[in-house]
């Protein structure tokens, strides 16, 4: 936190303002801070806390669920045709450069990647596959070696191409807006509320503008969902509605490199379409095995496991 902000925290907490009223400054103003705080908070939380996130976002859940068709019909307004790109970039640590293009790994750690599902302690059998390239070298490591606990060791580079007929591109606003218009009719009900009251814990809020999901979406710490209430999180579950449409990928900023850009593309969604992903210069990896150098209709089921031992 800057300077700035520090001070008119503590300005705020020395105010008489409840804490409705700050959040409310804050998600207005500043939404990237204000939902920083509310996820760092989580960390703290309790096991009544964790039963009541528990209980709402599954409400939430269901009730989504209700409004499906709205939802689908604001994805798919904002789907986008041809998506082709030859230059992209994909980095593998240096055991997984056998089979750079195996998309297991996108869900054997939990709890999967910003905009799949993954395996995670909670079961279940909703996890998806995917792939992620970044859209230049300096993006794709960034992207892959972000966390400084974390040791960068031996990795390989890979130049990818990839022709993708239809996907939703986030690297504006609209489609999160008109996916916002759509959800925001669905509200909290006062007996969550007030069970919340009971239990003295914080009452969840929903996100109350496009701006605020956008910036959600795009939180450095949407695993946190994950580790400390047990859920998916905001970006998981829009990947998830787009996944369930069958379009194919997801085109997104780098919250890494702010001039670059991501895409993800959804293994299963390549079924029966003329789509693929291949090397740019497949000739130059020798190390993987030619089924292994492509993704397309054909192959993509096998490229969802790996040629490596468990």
């Amino acid at each position: 936190m800057n300077r700035g902000l520090k001070q008119l925290d503590e300005f705020l907490k020395k105010s008489k303002l409840s804490q409705k009223a700050r959040d409310f400054t804050f998600r207005k103003i500043i939404p990237e801070y204000f939902i920083d705080q509310k996820l760092k908070a989580f960390e703290q939380a309790n096991e009544a806390e964790k039963a009541y996130c528990d209980l709402v976002e599954n409400y939430l859940q269901r009730e989504r669920e209700n409004i499906l068709d709205d939802i689908n019909t604001s994805l798919l307004n904002n789907v986008k045709l041809d998506f082709i790109n030859d230059d992209l970039s994909r980095i593998v640590r240096a055991r997984f450069s056998k089979d750079p293009l195996c998309t297991l790994g996108s869900v054997k750690k939990p709890p999967g990647g910003r905009f799949n599902f993954g395996q995670t302690t909670r079961g279940g059998s909703n996890y998806f596959q995917a792939l992620y390239l970044g859209s230049d070298y300096e993006t794709a490591f960034n992207e892959s070696f972000h966390s400084q606990e974390e040791s960068i060791g031996d990795f390989a580079h890979f130049k990818v191409k990839a022709n993708i007929d239809r996907y939703i591109d986030l690297r504006s606003t609209k489609a999160i807006d008109d996916f916002f218009r759509v959800i925001s009719t669905i509200k909290i009900p006062q007996n969550f509320l007030t069970l919340a009251k009971d239990i003295d814990v914080e009452p969840m809020s929903l996100c109350a503008s496009g701006k605020e999901l956008y910036t959600s979406i795009f939180s450095d710490r949407y695993k946190a969902w994950d580790t400390w209430v047990d859920q998916f999180s905001t970006s998981q579950w829009f990947g998830y509605y787009v996944y369930s449409l069958g379009i194919p990928a997801i085109v997104y900023p780098s919250v890494r490199n702010k001039v670059g850009f991501n895409i993800v593309i959804f293994m299963d969604n390549l079924r029966d379409t003329d789509n693929f992903i291949t090397f740019k210069d497949p000739e130059s990896w020798e190390q993987v095995s030619e089924n292994r150098k492509y993704i397309n209709s054909d192959n993509q089921c096998d490229l969802q496991r790996s040629i490596l031992k468990p």
